[in-house]
This record gives structure tokens, C-alpha cells and sequence, in this order.
């Protein structure tokens, strides 16, 4: 760590926006882990007192993210040697950025960037990423992100990254994407997914309605295309065992 600041000479590098990107990447190239390292909590003491600060929890990308014209090269390197990175979320913060809490760097590019060249940045992100089975179980970026709090307006920038990431199963779940959005399914938010989701690929909803999805349970379909259909054959079940006890 530098001094008792908690963080990397990688965070301060990234931090400065006086710092070149040659120097960064000199940094990256010592020692390639330390894109995966968070700021963590350190102790601050001015001579008389000591308080205990708990820093964002940033990852390199985060700090290169939060700024008003973040440097897309960098941001690039970066998501090269720790592609997961795109959709970790950084932590409570209690100084000047608690606003972020919890925020991933699609996010801090959200906020901090400035207004014109705030798509752009989001869109080359996510297609940097979107055609690498990259995290865990092989899982693709799209099905990685229906599983966070995203707003649409992100996920609509991750589906259009990448448009056939719609109909490829998740690995983890069997499930496609519209069904995996629709598990979830608590908020309006989550409903407009599933109808994006659909609308870049209809015969999906075609698909699951027959019953003809390879490789999914028929429940798991007809729950989600019949959902007062499915209810309905639970409940007769249960009265039908609870009879059969009685």
C-alpha cells in the first residue's frame, strides 16, 4: 500500500488524472493482479487523533471510470486482464462519491462521464466483453448481468453489444435469457427487460410456448409462457395428495 492511504500505487496512478498511460501500464505489466485489488479501509492519524475511513472499494476500473472523459485504452487493458470487472460493484462510500454506493463502472461511466461521449464508452465496453465466455461456468456478459440491479437503459446497451447472446442458454441455470430475466421478474423495470429481450428475438416466445425448448424441464417452460396454468395443476396436485392421505 501506499503510505497508510489502503491503496495500490495502481489506485493512485489511476486516480491522477496527470498520470500517462505508459506509466500505468509499466505498473499493470509489474504486477497484473492488482486490477483485481480493491482500496481497502486504512486508519488516518493527523498527529493527534486517528479516524477510521472506509474507502468506495474501488477496482482500478472504477477510478479510471470516474471521470468526465475516461480513457477508453486504458479502460480496455484493464478489462483484458480482469474481464469480470465490468459488473463488480464497489462498496459504501462515505466521502464525495456517496451517490455510488454499490455501483458497477457501467455505472460510474453513467454519472461521471460527460454527456457526449457517455454511450459511446458504455456501448465499446460491453462489446470489448460480450463475445468472451469470460466468467464463471462460461457464462456470456449478458447472462452475467441479468442477475444484477442493472437499469435498463445498461442492459439495453449490453443486449445491443452483442444481439446473439439472446438466444444462448446461461450454462448455469439452462435457462434463456428472457426466462432468466422472468424468475426474477419483481419490478417494472425486470418486465421491460423480458420484453426487450423478446423483441430482439420473438421466436424465442414462439419456441417456449410449443414446448420445444432442447434441453429445459417442460415445468420451467410452461411456468413461465402459462404461469395461472402452472399454479392451477400445483394446487389440484396438492388437494389431490392431501385426499389421497385422508
Amino acid at each position: 500500500c501506499v503510505g497508510n492511504l489502503g491503496k495500490l500505487p495502481i489506485h493512485v496512478a489511476t486516480d491522477c488524472r496527470e498520470t500517462s498511460l505508459v506509466n500505468i501500464v509499466k505498473l499493470l505489466q509489474i504486477y497484473p493482479d492488482a486490477a483485481k485489488c480493491p482500496t481497502e479501509p486504512y486508519v488516518y492519524s493527523d498527529g493527534f487523533r486517528s479516524s477510521f475511513v472506509d474507502p468506495a472499494g474501488d477496482l482500478p476500473i472504477h477510478l479510471a471510470c470516474k471521470k468526465s472523459n475516461p480513457d477508453m485504452e486504458l479502460i480496455t487493458k484493464l478489462l483484458d486482464l480482469h474481464p469480470q470487472s465490468l459488473l463488480i460493484a464497489n462498496k459504501r462510500d462515505h466521502n464525495k462519491f456517496w451517490r455510488l454506493r454499490g455501483s458497477t463502472p457501467l455505472e460510474c461511466i453513467k454519472h461521471f462521464a460527460e454527456d457526449d461521449n457517455r454511450h459511446e464508452i458504455v456501448s465499446r465496453m460491453c462489446k470489448h466483453i460480450s463475445d468472451r465466455p469470460c466468467f464463471q461456468s462460461g457464462r456470456l456478459l449478458l447472462h452475467e448481468a441479468i442477475d444484477q440491479p442493472l437499469s435498463l437503459e445498461i442492459m439495453q446497451k449490453v443486449l445491443n453489444a452483442a444481439p446473439y447472446m439472446v438466444s444462448r442458454r446461461d450454462p448455469k441455470t439452462k435457462l434463456y435469457p428472457f426466462m432468466q430475466a422472468a424468475t426474477q421478474a419483481t419490478e417494472n423495470s425486470r418486465i421491460d427487460m423480458i420484453f426487450e429481450l423478446l423483441r430482439t428475438d420473438p421466436s424465442l416466445l414462439i419456441s417456449a410456448t410449443r414446448r420445444k425448448l432442447v434441453g429445459v424441464p417442460t415445468t420451467t417452460t410452461t411456468a413461465i409462457a402459462y404461469p395461472k396454468v402452472e399454479s392451477q395443476r400445483r394446487r389440484k396436485g396438492r388437494v389431490r395428495s392431501l385426499m389421497m392421505k385422508s
